[in-house]
């Protein structure tokens, strides 16, 4: 995933600070018998408003629907996260990411205090 290879340069660069991040990178795809339980669960056919053009519509599912791929930074001290967190936020914000994809920064994309979907 060209996404895991931006995310990769990420840590790099954040470890050349000297800030303490383990290099591994944990990463999973919600599965397909997920993803449509979650679209039946959430009622989205019926209250998302669906682009008819189908060249918009995986846009729109990755502008729309959280978790669909998530990844976890892990990093050696609990204070170090907030701060890894802003750094990842700004590498996205300045365009240091790849352009094929969205990540979602809002308040409801967080899973536990620190712990943020893509």
């Amino acid at each position: 995933m060209i996404i895991e290879k931006d995310l990769i340069e990420f840590i790099k660069d954040v470890k050349q600070e000297k800030i303490k991040i383990f290099e591994n990178l944990e990463s999973r795809v919600k599965s397909v018998e997920s993803f449509c339980e979650k679209i039946k669960r959430k009622n989205y056919i019926n209250t998302w408003e669906v682009p008819e053009d189908k060249n918009l519509i995986g846009e729109f599912i990755a502008k729309n629907l959280p978790d669909l791929i998530g990844f976890r930074i892990n990093c050696f001290f609990y204070d170090d996260e907030e701060l890894i967190y802003k750094k990842l936020k700004n590498y996205y914000v300045d365009g240091k990411f790849g352009k094929e994809y969205y990540l979602n920064f809002g308040e409801n994309t967080q899973q536990s205090k620190w712990t943020y979907y893509l």
